[in-house]
């Protein structure tokens, strides 16, 4: 029993002696760069593992001195062997990153103020419907394109349309690295929509917005009318900042958006934040530390892929801010907060867009009202205050992610075809007052 607890304390002692080491080792990251650096630690840690495995074992006065020669070659294999499961479980495997897009093929824009922008396109499968493209521009902003947004793009694409989406900047493949906090205005997100719908190389188009991207595309709207087609907007967000009074001398006639709008900016910061490292595991944030200190020069990790990368840069982009952020799961960082929160607090400074936009020559828009949203009512149907026609698309059952379930998505989809086409005559279609799904006994 005094030999097994021995054997049991100089191996603990020994491991841990090899992870000081390793972590020593670990230094040449300061001095060296990308793959150089990972190559340079571990190099240099192994080295030192396999020499401090030789010393503890045959060298020291203290270490299995009573211990079989057999025994001790047993040991420093053990601490080799360590040493080696340790950094594959580090360096080889990527952390999995839920809800990112499968598509593996992008176009980079390189647009006027130096930004990388990702460009998707779902491209039809045969003749085009129309020969004006669909830009969908997704909520946020930040975070990377989801697959189920992916999956609903590529569904609209089957339908005859050519679809283009993009990363907000600094998200998903979007300026992963040397981006410019700067940049996130809203004046910088106007502009970049613009570039992108004339990179597009179409006289018009045909533009999705989601949740936040009505604040975006009511904006987008009011400065170039004439390069819209036609407006989708799904669950989008108000065409103002509710906390910061713009436009609100335009909805005052309607007794319960103000209601909204006093309720608003009485209530609390939304509760339920937790710090960004709370949520990754430890082997998560020894990766996420070694990838921001051993990037490349050109901007390419120097181990895992893009996507981690960019997973990484945003939780750098919150701690950077100082702010704490909602998670999606107990464990799980969502990227938006930092850049949204940059976003909404220039939207909050910009004086009222409305004379601009009401004076526009918009173009028709289609509303998608989903039955369990995130936004009420009257905040959609005060989008008819600012734009020239605008009907509603009420989707029971629905949440904030409109297209999610499968029944939604068909009737999304063929509502979408039909309205970008010009066919607005269905029932589906609405252009009521009240709540369309408001009860009888509410």
């Amino acid at each position: 029993m005094a030999v097994l607890f021995r054997l049991l304390r100089q191996l603990l002692i020994t491991l841990l002696l090899f992870v000081m080491v390793w972590s020593c080792g670990g230094l040449g990251i300061f001095f060296l760069i990308g793959r150089a650096g990972v190559a340079f630690t571990l190099v240099v840690s192994g080295t030192l593992v396999a020499l401090l495995a030789y010393l503890a074992v045959w060298n020291l006065p203290w270490a299995f001195r009573s211990l079989p020669e057999r025994g001790k070659w047993l040991i420093s294999l053990l601490c080799i062997a360590g040493f080696s499961i340790l950094t594959i479980a580090i360096f080889a495997f990527p952390i999995r990153i839920p809800a990112l897009n499968r598509i593996k093929s992008y176009e980079t824009l390189n647009l006027s103020e130096g930004e990388k922008i990702a460009l998707y396109h779902f491209a039809p499968p045969g003749t085009s419907v129309s020969d004006t493209p669909i830009l969908f521009v997704n909520g946020g902003p930040g975070g990377p394109l989801s697959s189920s947004v992916a999956k609903f793009l590529s569904q609209l694409a089957a339908m005859g349309f050519d679809v283009y989406t993009f990363d907000h900047y600094t998200s998903g493949y979007s300026q992963l690295l040397g981006y410019n906090l700067s940049l996130l205005t809203i004046a910088d997100e106007v502009r970049r929509v613009h570039e992108i719908m004339n990179h597009l190389g179409t006289p018009k188009t045909f533009v999705l917005g989601h949740s936040y991207a009505g604040a975006l595309l009511g904006r987008v709207a009011a400065q170039y009318p004439t390069q819209i087609a036609k407006l989708v907007f799904l669950d989008t967000s108000p065409l103002y900042d509710l906390g910061s009074g713009n436009l609100k001398s335009q909805v005052t006639q309607d007794p319960q958006l103000a209601e909204l709008l006093e309720a608003d900016e009485d209530s609390p910061e939304p509760g339920n934040t937790i710090p960004f490292v709370a949520n990754l595991s430890l082997r998560e944030n020894v990766r996420g530390l070694l990838m921001l200190l051993m990037n490349d020069v050109d901007g390419k990790p120097a181990f895992g892929n893009n996507k981690e990368w960019g997973f990484y840069l945003e939780a750098a982009l919150v701690a950077q801010l100082g702010k704490k952020t909602i998670t999606n799961s107990p464990r799980r960082f969502s990227g938006i907060s930092g850049v949204a929160q940059l976003v909404n607090e220039d939207i909050a400074r910009q004086p009222d867009y409305a004379d601009a936009l009401i004076k526009a020559n918009t173009p028709p828009v289609l509303l998608v009202h989903p039955e369990n949203g995130v936004v009420p009512w009257p905040i959609h149907k005060d989008y008819e205050n600012f734009f020239d026609s605008v009907i509603f698309l009420p989707v029971p059952d629905a949440e904030h992610g409109v297209w999610e379930k499968p029944q939604n998505a068909r009737l999304l989809k063929k509502s979408i075809h039909d309205f970008l086409l010009g066919k607005t005559d269905s029932t589906r279609f609405y252009q009521g007052r009240t709540d369309p799904f408001l009860k009888s006994d509410d």
